[in-house]
């Protein structure tokens, strides 16, 4: 297929991302009958919902994108339902069941700002911040996680009304909210339109290293008249030296670099160019919106969702006459060139096996023989388990001790102790927990130490030890546009592997060693 004819559509890896993080697995075991709520609403009002098991997160993702692609806006139930599901409408007080996160909805201009200088005065660090939109002006919802999940709703409702007020958001204080989803698009409504909303993919931002909250904690927060909060919201805390707030997206930008030397339109050239003529103004509209018009055709969308995206940026909205020409101008190109497209690629595909018939492209490479003697043993490191320069996985379901082997395994290696049997040399070993903190891990291998009565001497300075929320480790990445590799902590990665000569990384909880 012509890489333009790529059919993208709403972030599914996000979506995902936050409804893990959302209904953690941790966190939903200990309710085997909880289930969640999907709510999709058009700009028309038209309303649809469904409900679902919390702990099989893959099914509401694609009911989510698939509804999304529909036209919907998508919200998700932001605590956990239980009882009988509703045969008629939605969920309803009586089904709250339990809440690992409180949030806030700050939807006013000059509310992001007010939320950043908070969140700097109060030292808070929310968990998500979920950016629903960005025009006319920047539009978030904060989630912040809770140190003991609340399952008494006036508890709940007292701390998210707390929040409310500190920091003077909407009223969506209620336990039975049900808050935007991020990763989908956000569809105005046609009012919004002419105040100059846009259709946007919302996005999100997840603070891997952000502490949980008591309630009592949040509910003391003093709030402060919102206007002096804000005052200092404009000021750069990059004139220290320190970081600013504004949060990059490494994976992101290298996607963004790629599209562009494809001579692609990423999201903010898009939304630039919308907001450059809004409501039809600014020079070089036709052309402009003809890009746009083009991008998202690429994208995968019909003329009807383009109509919808592009409205903002006509005198008329969505039902504007000249952009109807423009779309389906655009539209009837793309077709023909997507259908020349295919037609030589089935002519190519057709050369190639008449090709194939005649000369094959496989070779058939001759042995040559070796005596055995000449061929280098391989290297097990651990039993016949672990090999130098080889991937080993430990596969089992969540909470059967595979962590715990590993751990064990690792002060074995290390120490050159046959601790569970297998006799090794003294080895180098990293080991790396993207789930647990530092404290719980450092306990995890004391305990195993004085278990098998390890001392220091008997470690040295051979084992080291991250933790992901300290350090998080992503060197790829599903992108809207295919999988991006992060080469830069890739090649950090095997550096320090060489400088530290590491015999044994251990990643867990993916439970991957590689010798």
């Amino acid at each position: 297929m012509n890489a333009q004819a790529q059919i993208l559509k709403p972030a599914a890896d996000v979506i995902s991302a936050f409804l893990y993080m959302l209904f953690a697995p941790d966190f939903v075991r200990a309710y085997p009958d909880a289930w969640i709520e999907i709510v999709c609403i058009r700009p028309d009002k038209t309303i649809a919902w469904q409900f679902f098991s919390a702990h099989d997160i893959p099914p509401i993702v694609k009911y989510v994108v698939n509804m999304n692609c529909r036209g919907y806006n998508c919200y998700v139930g932001a605590a956990l339902r239980h009882g009988e599901r509703p045969k008629e409408g939605r969920a309803g007080k009586a089904h709250f069941y339990v809440a690992s996160h409180v949030w806030i909805d700050i939807d006013d201009t000059g509310g992001y700002e007010r939320a950043r200088a908070i969140c700097r005065r109060d030292h808070l660090k929310p968990d998500m911040v979920h950016t629903t939109g960005t025009a006319p002006h920047t539009r978030i919802q904060i989630w912040i996680k809770l140190d003991q999940p609340i399952a008494e709703i006036a508890k709940l409702e007292k701390t998210t009304t707390a929040l409310r007020d500190l920091f003077d958001g909407d009223k969506v204080q209620n336990g039975d909210r049900i808050m935007r989803i991020p990763g989908a698009f956000n569809y105005p409504s046609p009012e919004k339109v002419n105040n100059g909303y846009a259709v946007e993919l919302t996005t999100l931002h997840i603070n891997a290293t952000a502490p949980s909250y008591s309630a009592e904690r949040l509910c003391a927060l003093h709030r402060a008249d919102p206007k002096s909060a804000a005052s200092g919201a404009g000021k750069s805390d990059s004139a220290g030296g320190g970081q600013t707030d504004n949060h990059f997206d490494p994976f992101q930008r290298y996607a963004d670099e790629q599209m562009r030397e494809a001579g692609r339109l990423t999201d903010g050239d898009m939304r630039a160019l919308l907001e450059k003529h809004q409501n039809g103004n600014g020079e070089g509209w036709h052309n402009d919106l003809l890009a746009v018009t083009w991008e998202l055709l690429v994208r995968g969308y019909d003329p009807f969702g383009i109509q919808m995206i592009i409205g903002s940026a006509c005198k008329k909205g969505f039902d504007d006459p000249d952009i109807g020409r423009l779309v389906n101008k655009r539209w009837d190109e793309f077709q023909a060139q997507r259908r020349e497209a295919d037609r030589s690629e089935a002519e190519e595909r057709t050369v190639n096996a008449s090709v194939q018939q005649k000369r094959s492209s496989i070779i058939a490479t001759p042995y040559g023989w070796t005596a055995p003697e000449a061929i280098p043993p391989r290297e097990f490191l651990y039993g016949r388990r672990l090999i130098r320069k080889y991937v080993t996985a430990t596969i089992a379901p969540g909470g059967v001790g595979k962590t715990a082997l590993e751990v064990t395994e690792v002060l074995s290696m290390v120490s050159g102790t046959a601790l569970l049997g297998v006799q090794t040399p003294q080895m180098r070993v990293w080991l790396w927990s993207l789930e647990d903190p530092r404290e719980e891990m450092a306990r995890r291998i004391q305990a195993t130490a004085k278990h098998y009565n390890l001392t220091a001497e008997n470690i040295g300075d051979r084992l080291f030890l991250d933790s992901g929320r300290e350090q998080p480790l992503v060197i790829a990445e599903m992108q809207r546009n295919g999988v991006v590799i992060y080469r830069p902590l890739v090649d950090a990665l095997i550096a320090q592997l060489k400088a530290r000569a590491i015999d044994v990384l251990i990643i867990d909880p993916s439970s991957v060693a590689i010798a």
